[in-house]
């Protein structure tokens, strides 16, 4: 059953980054003022994509450096369709939400409907009775715990939210938040 609760976990983990899209109008310098990037990936009309840090956005040019021809290089703004980012420390945060909400909730989940544990043994019945001795004998460190479902909810869905956490985070990490803001064009259709 944990096994399948782990599944779960890592596949709601690997779910989690996720990029935002933003419009942004090139003439609005407040706009452009969002996007100040150390590392990027910008795309520009002519099809080509350039692996840039330390991009500076202005109305007129963008100026960054380019990590594949290792050289600094300035566009027109105007060239640009779009801009990737890719935020690691946002992506785990978001990961570790997602993974407590994720492990929290299927935790309770599964906690209900293991339902409650049948009552002790009935000594009266024969049958029972050898069952009831033969579970003794074993000596098991949960002998005799009874939990309702509400507890085994409860005991779950924490259990299974700090493994969310956990997991989500790690993902949510290493595939990291992706903002996408594609540029819109001066007459006022978006770029392709």
């Amino acid at each position: 059953m944990f096994k399948q609760l782990f599944s779960l976990l890592l596949l709601s983990g690997i779910l989690n980054g996720c990029t935002t899209l933003r419009v942004i109008d090139q003439d609005n310098a407040t706009d452009l003022s969002k996007i100040q990037s150390r590392e990027a990936q910008v795309k520009l009309l002519d099809g080509r994509q350039i692996d840039a840090i330390n991009l500076k956005l202005r109305l007129d040019s963008t100026s960054f450096f380019d990590r594949t021809a290792k050289q600094s290089k300035v566009v027109a703004t105007a060239e640009i369709a779009e801009i990737i980012v890719a935020r690691k420390n946002a992506g785990a945060k978001k990961g570790a939400i997602i993974g407590v909400l994720s492990g929290v909730t299927l935790g309770a989940i599964i906690g209900f409907a293991l339902g409650d544990d049948p009552p002790p043994c009935d000594i009266e019945d024969p049958f029972e009775k050898v069952f009831c001795e033969i579970i003794d004998e074993l000596d098991l460190p949960f002998e005799g715990e009874r939990y309702s479902a509400e507890e085994k909810a409860v005991i779950l869905g924490l259990t299974s939210g700090v493994v969310g956490a956990l997991v989500g985070r790690t993902i949510g990490k290493a595939v990291g938040q992706k903002d996408r803001y594609k540029f819109e064009m001066k007459e006022g259709k978006s770029n392709p």
